[in-house]
């Protein structure tokens, strides 16, 4: 069994580097071919707030945007300005994109090889690749990329367990919290994961605190000075908590309750109010909604799950017309049936996403012995990545930043099954 291991092993060590050329090769094709489509609205906002700036010569949020709805994603706007002060159009982050998204590919091989072994990482690594959502990632302008990059690169930093990679751990987590504050579910399994090798573990915790909470102290203070404010990354809990924080509510984004005259959230609209002080008014709104309507929210949450593993298109463009590719033209149309098409043929896109997930629970139901071991550890980050999550509306891309976890569970198996099938 060993020896065709090692054949296995080699053999991936040949021809895996080839695999990850053609890859990168794809998705250039992919961004090149969707470069001029149409943007999305968080897009369209991540643009416009970082030309806005650019023309003001400041960083975001500037305080011409004091009186916004909420901040998006500070981080990557931020990222986007040298962008277009560079090269005049935000698109090009595509092309980075491009590079970010292999950068997360061969780290899902080394966590495979860290956690399990070599045929693992290279199975994991090309289950994350086929997945036709991980192809086409880099063409959207938006945070998923750039915040998995930031945090999971400060995840594989930190397994060294020594004080320059902890202090570069703790920036890049904190560089990620301004995307994304959910990088707090990597920074905890850091931690745990100091604990469990037991080796300064108390040291190692601390550094990587410490570098992660000083340049957002740092970025914070800063922002108060210039803003009023100690901002430092989204301002959207407050708007995204009372969208499922209401009588009406669904597990999914409801953004009327804001637009509509008589919707909650409207009279907050008002230019008088600032970013913050709208983002605790509705934070205050929904948390008082949830403690009078307890089990309703953790019905919401639960149905939540659902949603967000339930297909894998987030990234995935029209192949076909509107007609049979859309489900806003569906939606749209009031036709039941275009609606069913449209949902068939987008789930069929999925196909290798539900393999993955299935295999994914049949290894955590088989080696759930293992769990509690060091090879758990990043089970942990999806946990709390679930949970974090769902406490807010859902969207089923909101699922992507814990791929690589289930990509490197199911390759477990599967070099499992394939080393059992050589005996």
């Amino acid at each position: 069994m060993e020896k065709n291991s090692n054949i296995l092993r080699k053999r991936s060590t040949r021809w895996f580097p080839i695999f990850v050329v053609v890859w990168g090769i794809v998705q250039l094709a992919c961004v090149i071919g969707c470069y001029n489509n149409e943007m999305g609205p968080d897009a369209l906002g991540y643009t416009r707030h970082a030309i806005q700036c650019y023309n003001e010569g400041t960083f975001y949020p500037s305080i011409n945007n004091l009186h916004d709805v909420y901040v998006q994603a500070p981080g990557l706007v931020n990222f986007l300005i040298p962008i277009y002060a560079v090269f005049g159009d935000v698109r090009i982050f595509l092309f980075l994109n491009i590079i970010m998204n292999i950068a997360i590919l061969l780290e899902t091989v080394y966590l495979g090889e860290k956690f399990f072994n070599k045929t693992v990482g290279y199975i994991a690594g090309v289950c994350y690749a086929i997945i036709l959502a991980n192809i086409f990632a880099p063409v959207v302008l938006g945070s998923e990329i750039l915040y998995l990059f930031l945090a999971l690169t400060g995840f594989v930093i930190s397994l060294k367990a020594k004080p320059i990679p902890l202090i570069s751990a703790g920036i890049l987590y904190a560089v990620a919290y301004t995307v994304r504050p959910l990088v707090l579910a990597f920074l905890v399994a850091s931690i745990v994961y100091y604990i469990y090798v037991k080796r300064k573990w108390l040291r190692n915790s601390l550094i990587t605190i410490a570098c992660f909470a000083i340049p957002l102290i740092a970025l914070g203070e800063i922002n108060q000075q210039r803003l009023g404010t100690p901002i430092v990354s989204s301002t959207t809990g407050g708007y995204n908590l009372l969208m499922t924080a209401y009588d009406k509510a669904t597990p999914l984004p409801e953004h009327s309750i804001f637009y509509k005259s008589d919707g909650i959230g409207h009279p907050y609209l008002s230019s008088k109010y600032t970013f913050a002080e709208r983002d605790s008014i509705w934070m205050s709104m929904a948390v008082s909604w949830i403690k009078e309507h307890p089990f309703r929210y953790l019905v919401l949450c639960g149905e939540r799950v659902f949603i967000m593993w339930n297909k894998d298109v987030w990234s995935v463009p029209n192949f076909l017309p509107d007609h049979l590719d859309n489900p806003t033209y569906a939606i749209a149309s009031g036709s039941k049936t275009r609606m069913i098409v449209c949902q068939a043929i987008r789930m069929c896109y999925s196909i290798v996403y539900y393999v993955v997930c299935v295999l994914f629970l049949i290894s955590i139901v088989k080696y759930r012995k293992e769990i509690l071991s060091g090879k758990g550890i990043m089970l942990l980050i999806l946990l709390l990545g679930i949970g974090g999550t769902c406490l807010f509306p859902m969207e089923h891309r909101y699922h992507y930043p814990y791929m690589f976890i289930l990509c490197i569970w199911v390759a477990y198996y599967i070099s499992n099954r394939l080393e059992k099938g050589n005996k």
